[in-house]
C-alpha cells in the first residue's frame, strides 16, 4: 500500500517517518489510550490486532482471496484515494 502511495505522490520511504513496534504494543498502547478517552487508541487497537499474525483475527486471506477485478477496482484506485484526500 505504502508503494502506491509513494508511486503516485512521487515519494520515496525516506520521506516518511516509519517506526517499528510490535503488535502486542501497538495493542497495549491503544488500549491506554482508550482508558484515557482517546479516540486515537481505537485505531490503534484494532489495527494491532488485524496485523498480528500470531492469530487470524482480521486476517481473512488465511481462507479468502482477494480480487480486485472482482470488486472492480481498478490499478490507480490509490492514486484518486490520495486526490481526494489531499482536496479535504
Amino acid at each position: 500500500m505504502l508503494d502506491s502511495v509513494n508511486r503516485v505522490m512521487g515519494l520515496t520511504v525516506t520521506d516518511w517517518d516509519i517506526q517499528y513496534k510490535t503488535t502486542a504494543r501497538r495493542i497495549s498502547e491503544g488500549r491506554e489510550e482508550m482508558k484515557e478517552e482517546k479516540i486515537s487508541g481505537t485505531a490503534k487497537a484494532i489495527f494491532g490486532q488485524i496485523f498480528n499474525t500470531s492469530s487470524e483475527n482480521g486476517d481473512f486471506t488465511r481462507t479468502q482471496r482477494v480480487d480486485n477485478e472482482i470488486l472492480s477496482l481498478p490499478e490507480e484506485a490509490t492514486q484518486r484515494a490520495v486526490n481526494i484526500v489531499q482536496r479535504g
